[in-house]
């Protein structure tokens, strides 16, 4: 099966429960709220019984977040090694849109900038329906300052040298199963990252690029009743 599907302005909590969370444990209804909309190309195997053959799930498309709410998401909250804020276990986007591909037994985020109430991060990677994943988060320098997390041992020099400059980030590996997850401060990307961000920040002819939501063409349009079930 092969169509361009449409999704507009439906409760993200309802959708995950509908579908059973997707086959996957990691982020469920109960880690969400709000409003979604989304445009994608999907394509999809049935077997005999009509369930969705996950390894063979192809998507790709844009999704918009409305007044969103990631509660208590534990890739997230493990971040509080680094960055001690309470609003890791609970944050909220006013607005946010993400592209996002689906193959391959996995979810794909591509680098995106995510805007919260806690302060802005980068992220990127991947999330396995086998409840594996394999993320990398940027945080900025200024949330583990501002707040009063002390840095120590090998972060004292670097956060030292680099705090004068506009919010220059620190990455972050989180990576395995939800049980057993490896958080790590990936140093070769951070400094690979301040360095681009120091040669953008000198170059004031850049362009700035957006995100550009996918032109429907005619397909499925999804009517989402929300006090059925």
């Amino acid at each position: 099966l092969r169509s361009f599907c449409e999704l507009e302005n439906i409760s993200i909590d309802a959708l995950f429960k509908s579908f059973d969370n997707f086959g996957q444990e990691v982020l469920t209804s109960e880690h969400l709220k709000g409003r979604l909309s989304s445009e994608f190309n999907l394509e999809l195997e049935l077997d005999a019984q009509a369930r969705i053959n996950l390894d063979k799930l192809q998507v790709k498309g844009v999704v918009s977040l409305l007044n969103a709410e990631l509660i208590r998401f534990a890739p997230l909250e493990a971040l509080s090694v680094f960055a001690q804020r309470d609003e890791l276990n609970h944050l909220k986007m006013k607005e946010h849109i993400q592209p996002i591909e689906i193959h391959s037994g996995a979810v794909w985020l591509p680098l995106t900038t995510v805007k919260t109430n806690a302060f802005e991060l980068k992220i990127k990677g991947e999330h396995r329906f086998n409840n594996w994943i394999d993320y990398t988060v940027q945080l900025p320098i200024e949330a583990l300052i501002k707040k009063g997390k002390k840095s120590k041992g090998e972060f004292d020099d670097w956060i030292v040298e680099v705090q004068e400059r506009k919010q220059p980030g620190i990455y972050v590996k989180i990576k395995g199963e939800m049980n057993a997850l490896d958080i790590q401060w990936d140093k070769d990307a951070t400094q690979e990252g301040l360095k681009q961000e120091w040669q953008r920040n000198a170059n004031p002819f850049r362009k700035d690029t957006t995100i550009a939501p996918i032109k429907s063409s005619g397909g499925i349009q999804f009517d989402w009743d929300e006090d059925e079930g």
